[in-house]
């Protein structure tokens, strides 16, 4: 049952991708980025009060390394994102942040030396060209016929960020060694924080009445239940297996938009589909199985 923790959150994310389209019109990027971190403190922070003071001297230790994932994983991600879709058509973000289990088993070879199984590599690679065929409908070369923008660049980042915020997530498990709601919520403090000046600056404090469920939705869904899954998931899975159920996003996504927008799937996407859960299946094949397997055949 833990190995599906990623899967839940990252239904919870391809709501929140409908979310950001109907947000798009009543209120900045800035303006729901902080509410929906400052409501997940105000709900996430009485809650763990308790704990946090048994734990305040661990918290004290780790409040670094916390601040580091916060920032990473719920600051700069976002934020970047943000950057991007000002110039960028949602298409090729949705490519690119395909690139993420690739980014993440690359990263956590070079950084962290973790080791590389070809039977990965071939189910990141099969993945993330499935979210490609997707995305692009079958003309994934129609997405590289642009010049580059600055759009692409800042989503590259935002990719990146969060590659190693899973990263760390794993790499600091270990020291860390908190409860999963009291790691989550200093994070979100330090969001909260660290994104208090730029709303500030930002200069309109009034929330329209059809920002209200939207907020609700971010702030609750999005900023605690998928990243209290993601980190569990993380936990049982390790960063490179769990980033490879991103690439389930446009497709759950498109499922959500039919039932919710009334959007249709044509043809060529089903069968990328299905490229995509075959290579998310390959990634999570243990590899003692994998080795077993091909030494009988």
């Amino acid at each position: 049952m833990q190995s599906l923790f990623p899967l839940i959150s990252v239904f919870i994310w391809s709501g929140n991708m409908l979310v950001n389209k109907m947000a798009a019109s009543v209120i900045s990027p800035i303006e729901i980025s902080f509410y929906r971190w400052a409501l997940a403190s105000l709900i996430l922070t009485p809650m763990c009060l308790r704990a946090i003071a048994r734990n305040k001297e661990q918290v004290c230790s780790q409040l670094w390394r916390l601040a580091v994932l916060g920032t990473f994983g719920m600051v700069l991600y976002p934020t970047f994102a943000y950057f991007a879709a000002q110039t960028i058509t949602a298409t090729k973000s949705g490519v690119m942040q395909g690139l993420l289990p690739v980014y993440t088993l690359l990263l956590g070879w070079a950084i962290f030396r973790n080791r590389l199984h070809f039977i990965g590599v071939f189910g990141a690679i099969v993945s993330l060209v499935g979210v490609m065929v997707f995305i692009c409908k079958g003309s994934p070369l129609q997405l590289f016929h642009e010049h580059l923008k600055i759009g692409d660049a800042w989503m590259a980042l935002a990719v990146f960020c969060y590659s190693i915020y899973s990263l760390l997530v794993k790499h600091w498990e270990q020291q860390i060694r908190l409860p999963t709601w009291v790691s989550l919520n200093v994070q979100v403090l330090a969001a909260v924080i660290i994104l208090l000046p730029f709303y500030l600056m930002n200069g309109d404090f009034e929330i329209q009445t059809q920002a209200i469920g939207l907020i609700g939705y971010a702030g609750v869904f999005a900023s605690l239940g998928a990243p209290y899954f993601w980190m569990r998931g993380i936990g049982v899975l390790g960063a490179s297996k769990a980033a490879i159920f991103i690439n389930l996003m446009p497709v759950i996504s498109a499922i959500l938009a039919y039932f919710i927008l009334g959007e249709r799937m044509v043809e060529i996407q089903l069968t990328a589909a299905a490229m995509i859960i075959f290579g998310v299946a390959l990634t999570q094949l243990p590899q003692g199985v994998i080795a077993q397997r091909l030494r009988k055949t």
